[in-house]
């Protein structure tokens, strides 16, 4: 018999979790647990490519999950994801940086960030996370924005 890798599948212990998709979210509803950020993926919508990538918060205390996709402008040239102010990733990188750095909220026009350098520091630094889902500034969004209450970085008490 030759040896595939092939590891036998245990439980997934988030598998009787209760899964929110950030389409099924209302304003005020709050999750505290877990992040991760996934990478940046093109799918297609209406025959139209975009670029997308998916924050999970896993709430382990009340078997919780929220799937929150964010469409984003995606320059792979060097990296750069984009946030215009009103939007969904303008709004969750501001109220983060808000929460750790203590910045402005709104201060800024717009966000472009290297992508793997926040998706990897979110990934290795944030223990827990407390996000809350609030009214997009769009009337006409089909899904809330996703606003930062509160995060406790690994190596840090809780930051507020």
């Amino acid at each position: 018999m030759l040896d595939l890798g092939i590891k036998k599948s245990g439980k997934d212990r988030t598998e009787n979790y209760t899964i929110k998709y950030l389409n099924e979210l209302v304003p005020q509803e709050e999750i505290s647990g877990e992040i991760y950020v996934g990478d940046v993926r093109k799918r297609e919508v209406k025959r139209k490519e975009i670029d997308e990538f998916y924050v999970i918060i896993t709430d382990h205390d009340r078997q919780m999950k929220w799937i929150c996709g964010f469409i984003t402008s995606y320059y792979p040239e060097n990296g750069t994801i984009y946030g215009e102010k009103g939007g969904r990733v303008y709004a969750f990188i501001d109220s983060l940086n808000h929460v750790i750095n203590k910045t402005m909220i709104n201060s800024q026009d717009s966000y472009s960030v290297d992508f793997e350098t926040f998706r990897k520091s979110i990934n290795d630094n944030i223990s827990r996370i407390t996000v809350k889902a609030v009214s997009p500034s769009s009337p006409s969004a089909k899904a809330v924005n996703l606003e930062v209450i509160s995060v406790k970085l690994k190596d840090n008490p809780e930051t507020q």
